[in-house]
Order: structure tokens, then C-alpha cells, then sequence
């Protein structure tokens, strides 16, 4: 990526656009009591969207031969560990 500009540009865009949607349903969940409120929604997004790149790297890398849905599942679990308000 470092040598290509335009594909760094439209990855960069990628990741905003997934941004922008996560953000909202974080700060709802929030408002709610259901995730901590002591983090911002966008710190939170970028740790969230971050997991699942190195998640998705991780697999790739291992030639997909691990269950990618248990995995996936694994580390919702424990996100949502991590940023519950209770």
C-alpha cells in the first residue's frame, strides 16, 4: 500500500465508511447502558473495526484453515466483555 497511492486512498475510504456506520449504532448502544460510556463511540469503533482486520490478517495468513465464524464469534463475546457498562 505504501507505494500506491490511489489503493491506499480507497482502503482509507473503506475504513471510514465502515466508521460512519459503526459509530452510531456504538453511541446508541451507550445511551442504553448496554456498552461503557467512559470511552468515546470513535475509540471504540476503531478498536472494534481493528479486531477484525487483524482477525481477518490472522486468517489469510493461516490459508482460512480455521473456522473464521467461531473465531468471529469468539471475539464479539469478548469485546462486548471489554466494553460493557455492567
Amino acid at each position: 500500500m505504501d507505494e500506491s497511492i490511489p489503493i491506499g486512498e480507497k482502503v482509507l475510504k473503506l475504513m471510514n465508511i465502515k466508521r460512519k456506520h459503526l459509530i452510531p449504532v456504538i453511541e446508541a448502544c451507550q445511551k442504553t447502558g448496554n456498552l461503557t460510556g467512559k470511552l468515546e463511540a470513535e475509540q471504540l469503533a476503531f478498536t472494534i473495526i481493528g479486531t477484525f482486520r487483524l482477525l481477518m490478517f490472522r486468517w489469510r495468513v493461516a490459508r482460512f484453515e480455521f473456522n473464521l465464524i467461531e473465531e468471529g464469534n469468539i471475539m464479539i463475546a469478548s469485546l462486548l466483555t471489554l466494553f460493557r457498562s455492567k
